[in-house]
Parts: structure tokens; sequence; C-alpha cells
């Protein structure tokens, strides 16, 4: 049995590609995704090296987001409770230190025991309830998408492979 310390949140990296496919594999229907471009959205939590959890963030300013917490389902409830415990603080974290003031959670309605947790801990709130639809999304463009002007849309490329998350060094430990 391990104890919380032992357990380990960082920024996801491209070699993670297989394991976040493994765990997100039924929280997303079983829709077939390539991971092979893993993206600095995601933290993981590993305990021993063995990555156990992910989560997915979206940060943004001012309000940012925590979705799609995928823990390893062979881990005891006491286990999986510690380290979503852990994900999540480190995602709060990582989320403040971009700018974020406000952090919204998608909750399933089924899922009574996370939201008991969600505001337990981190004093949140229920502020709406909805569905999430997921769809594999596969476009190729015959033609670039045009402004309002008719000029082709140009996407700003960024530095490096993880973005500006490479300025934000994260490792909780307990």
């Amino acid at each position: 049995m391990f104890k919380q310390e032992d357990i380990i949140v960082r920024f996801a990296q491209a070699s993670d590609a297989e394991v976040l496919g493994a765990l997100t594999y039924t929280a997303f229907g079983g829709l077939d995704i390539q991971w092979k471009d893993a993206t600095k959205d995601w933290i993981i939590a590993e305990i021993d090296g063995t990555v156990q959890a992910c989560l997915q963030l979206y940060m943004g300013r001012p309000v940012g987001k925590l979705e799609h917490l995928c823990v390893n389902k062979d881990l005891d409830q006491r286990a999986k409770y510690a380290i979503m415990l852990e994900l999540i603080k480190g995602g709060l974290l990582a989320l403040q230190q971009t700018g974020s003031q406000l952090i919204t959670v998608f909750v399933d309605f089924q899922n009574k025991g996370m939201k008991r947790m969600l505001k337990r801990r981190f004093g949140a709130r229920v502020t709406n309830s909805g569905n999430t639809a997921a769809h594999n999304i596969k476009i190729e463009w015959d033609t670039p998408l045009l402004t309002s002007k008719g000029e082709p849309i140009k996407f700003a490329q960024a530095n490096n492979e993880f973005g500006n998350s490479s300025a934000i060094f994260l490792e909780l430990r307990g």
C-alpha cells in the first residue's frame, strides 16, 4: 500500500500518450482517439513511476476548467480517493498560477461522492447540470477557414512542444 506522499503529480509528456489513451478510453465512450500528440493540458498522477490517473486542464483567464478525471479502475477506493485529491489539488494550483480566478468542474450527475468531496475539500458549489456529448472529429478541409473579410485564418504556433506550460513546474507531494 502506498502513502499519499508517494503520489507525484506532473504535466503529461508526449511519452505518456499510450497510458492517457488507456485511462481515458472508457470515459470517452470507447471512441478511437489518436494520443500521439499528448498535450500540455493534461496532468497525471503516478506512483512508483506508474501512471495511475489523469486530469485535463483548460487554462483560461479568468475562467479555467478541470475535466475528464480518469483513474485506474483496478485501484481500491482509498487509493482512488487519494489520487483524485492530489490531481485536483495539482490542477487547481496550475490553473491558479496561470491566472484563473474561477475554476469549473463537470461532475457526472450520478457521482455524488465526487460532488461531496469537491464541496467539503475545496468549497465548491453546484451551479448547473447537463450532459456531455462526444463525437470523433475527422474533418478534411477542401478550402481554408476564412475571416469575415475573406482572408485565411492563421493560428499562432507555440514556441515549443508544450507552449507556456514549460514555465510551470508542478510536482506535488502529499
